[in-house]
């Protein structure tokens, strides 16, 4: 038994399949076409892409078909993602100020962009992130330490005045301005 090709008719099966891996592509499932967007939008390339999907999904894509992906379900996708990391980005710098006196507005927007910057990238940088918060965490523990020395600087003065005002007392004895005086610095 033979088998006859014929160019009229392998044309036809050859856009029918092409059709229907498209198909195949745009129609997965909402848990697939999010893997696969991941897997683009992380910045891999399509052929990689393509491997991960017939491995994933028993198909081989081909570059035109995941451009057509990209289009139709991975663009509203990136410009969300850039939506969030513009939002994340903008609650880090009104995180930082609440602490106008260490950054200038300039520390403030490179603030901002760096922070967008490591938010969009596709793939996430974890040493710039640790620095990025380490420099966050820096500076909310010195303003920390700065409000407990201005409260101890206050409870000092306070002490100080009360202590005034005992040793200019002079309805008290020696004795108990000494022990007034012990009560007030703890001694």
């Amino acid at each position: 038994m033979t088998t006859e090709t014929h160019p009229e008719t392998s044309q036809p099966k050859k856009e029918q399949l092409f059709a229907d891996l498209r198909n195949r592509l745009l129609s997965l499932s909402e848990q697939e076409t999010l893997m696969a967007s991941d897997w683009l939008l992380s910045g891999l390339p399509f052929h990689t892409v393509a491997k991960m999907i017939e491995s994933e999904f028993g198909f081989l894509p081909n570059v035109q078909q995941l451009a057509e992906f990209w289009d139709e379900k991975c663009r509203s996708g990136l410009v969300a993602r850039r939506g969030r990391a513009a939002s994340a980005a903008e609650d880090i710098v009104q995180h930082a100020k609440r602490w106008p006196e260490y950054f200038t507005e300039a520390a403030i927007d490179a603030l901002r962009q760096r922070s967008f910057e490591l938010l969009i990238a596709p793939k996430l940088d974890t040493k710039a992130v640790k620095e990025l918060l380490n420099l966050l965490l820096k500076v909310q523990s010195q303003h920390l330490e700065e409000r407990k020395l201005a409260l101890h600087e206050k409870q000092l003065l306070e002490k100080a005045q009360r202590a005034e005002a005992i040793a200019k007392d002079t309805t008290l004895t020696p004795e108990e301005r000494e022990r007034r005086m012990k009560e007030i610095f703890g001694l």
